[in-house]
């Protein structure tokens, strides 16, 4: 049985054999997929990134921009797929396992219920992302308030996630055990929704305020 470091090792070695190009395109590419329900946890994506550039492999800041454009690509490609097919959307063979009938009308109720918010909320939420930007979607959001605010929180979330990879890139395997784990990531889901609900809040009541 091969051991994780061993895997760590070989997957080194195979990326020192590929440009930085190579990487940035790889990662761009990971997350999309991701973005449109692919059975690739986004977050853990976003931690290798980190990873990659703790490594050497290539630089912090660009792989951080790399990694934002592609997460608001995905997410806006399955945007548009919602507001083109509408509710059918859930008989689409590629899409039946991801947004079932039950799973767009909790989400249409919670649109109902939050608005827009819901978008922002979304970036947050493991799971919810997919059917929450599919809906708004089917709802016919504007195109341009929806990239403005999935946007805003994906300046939040995106790099946040990079960082933990860069940071703890020397225990890559411990911070990847503990982020798997269903009880941090409802943790730091529901911190990050509250902490930035607030914000988002108070931002608008100081708008409203100075109109």
């Amino acid at each position: 049985m091969v051991s994780k470091l061993a895997v760590l090792d070989i997957l080194i070695l195979f990326l020192a054999t590929h440009s930085e190009l190579f990487i940035y395109l790889a990662l761009f590419s990971v997350l999309m997929i991701a973005g449109l329900g692919a059975p690739i946890p986004e977050d853990i994506a976003l931690i290798g990134g980190g990873f990659l550039a703790y490594a050497g492999f290539s630089n912090l800041t660009v792989t951080i921009i790399v990694c934002f454009f592609g997460v608001i690509l995905g997410d806006l490609v399955v945007f548009s797929l919602g507001r083109r097919w509408g509710d059918s959307i859930t008989k689409h063979r590629h899409f039946v396992r991801l947004i079932s009938e039950k799973k767009l009308n909790r989400a249409k109720k919670f649109f109902k219920e939050h608005g827009s918010k819901t978008v922002f909320l979304a970036r947050f939420i493991l799971g919810f992302r997919v059917v929450a930007f599919t809906t708004a979607g089917i709802l016919k959001m504007k195109a341009s308030h929806f990239i403005t605010i999935n946007t805003i929180a994906a300046i939040i979330s995106v790099p946040i996630w990079v960082f933990i990879g860069y940071i703890f890139g020397a225990n890559l395997d411990v911070v990847v055990k503990v982020v798997k784990r269903a009880d941090f990531l409802i943790i730091i889901s529901l911190s990050l929704v509250i902490g930035l609900t607030v914000t988002y809040y108070l931002w608008k009541k100081r708008k409203k305020s100075s109109l």
